[in-house]
């Protein structure tokens, strides 16, 4: 065996698994907790948003393997729901996938496709709750439900960086932190250069060029980055209202993310920023994906690769 395909297939490997468009267009799908009912809804034909779904209160939207996955928090408690993304319909009171009574308020939630695994944020509302926030998974059909971390404060959003079997979580009392995927090594990300850790909404994971992003709510409401160990922050976005959830569109080198009123963009460094959708009540939780024509990351990265090292070959010989 030629000594440079170990290394390339090693490097393959690296690459997180999911499907991305490159240089595609992106939809985009959101959450409005303040119309009645509350709406999970998407851009339609018109341009206009179009409602899908509706809910008590979601505020956690995922979407993979052709489903949406979405979490509602009502006066009872919790639930996770799942429809087709192709064919979205309404799910009967009784078909969700997972349910847990109050004080449960389900938050953020992320998806391991390959692996089969939902997980999800639940920082517990309601008298006593305080302090007895937990992260937990799930079989992407909702069995096998475990808690990977209890006795949190208030964990907001998780983001997973696959290639490094790590996720990530927000929690507006304390912080940033990581663990491994089955929840064990917790430990903090201390973020450089950051006082105002203050009232953290989201976070989401670049692993490719291993960046973190996140929204703060505390003094000026920010859209923020630094590395996976939380050296070079800087302030990408300042001066948001209610910035809430965050999207990393790696595809096409942008970050989304909803405030109040609106849904907005900017290039991976915050330049460019524009607004994606206007005239929202209270956007809450975001998901994008790309359209039906992809291709998988993972393999698109071998083949160029492979292609890099042949091309290497024939200029040695």
């Amino acid at each position: 065996m030629k000594p440079w395909i170990p290394v390339l297939l090693a490097m393959a490997l690296l690459l997180p698994s999911g499907t991305y468009t490159f240089g595609g267009m992106i939809d985009v799908y959101w959450s409005d907790i303040a119309l009645t009912p509350n709406q999970i809804q998407t851009i339609g034909g018109n341009g206009l948003p179009e409602t899908i779904l509706t809910g008590n209160q979601p505020l956690g939207l995922a979407i993979g393997g052709g489903f949406i996955y979405w979490t509602d928090w009502g006066a009872e408690g919790s639930k996770i729901w799942r429809t087709e993304v192709a064919n979205p319909l309404q799910p009967d009171p009784m078909d969700y996938l997972v349910s847990e009574s109050s004080p449960s308020s389900f938050r953020g939630i992320a998806l391991d496709v390959a692996g089969g695994m939902m997980y999800w944020a639940d920082p517990r509302s309601g008298p006593g709750a305080q302090g007895n926030g937990k992260i937990q998974r799930a079989n992407l059909d909702g069995t096998g439900i475990i808690d990977l971390l209890t006795g949190l404060s208030t964990p907001q959003g998780v983001a997973l960086d696959l290639p490094r079997g790590k996720m990530y979580w927000a929690d507006t009392t304390d912080g940033i932190f990581m663990a491994n995927l089955d929840g064990t090594n917790k430990v903090p990300v201390p973020i450089s250069g950051s006082t105002d850790l203050g009232a953290l909404q989201a976070i989401a994971v670049d692993p490719i060029a291993q960046k973190i992003y996140w929204t703060d709510q505390g003094g000026a409401g920010k859209l923020k980055r630094a590395n996976l160990d939380g050296t070079m922050s800087e302030d990408l976005v300042s001066g948001l209202s209610n910035p809430r959830e965050v999207e990393v569109d790696l595809a096409n080198g942008k970050v989304y993310w909803t405030t109040a009123g609106k849904i907005e963009r900017a290039n991976l460094d915050g330049t460019g920023r524009e607004d994606v959708v206007i005239g929202l009540v209270f956007s809450y939780a975001l998901a994008i994906t790309p359209e039906p024509s992809t291709i998988t990351l993972a393999g698109m990265g071998l083949i160029g690769l492979l292609a890099y090292g042949w091309r290497r070959r024939r200029q040695v010989s």
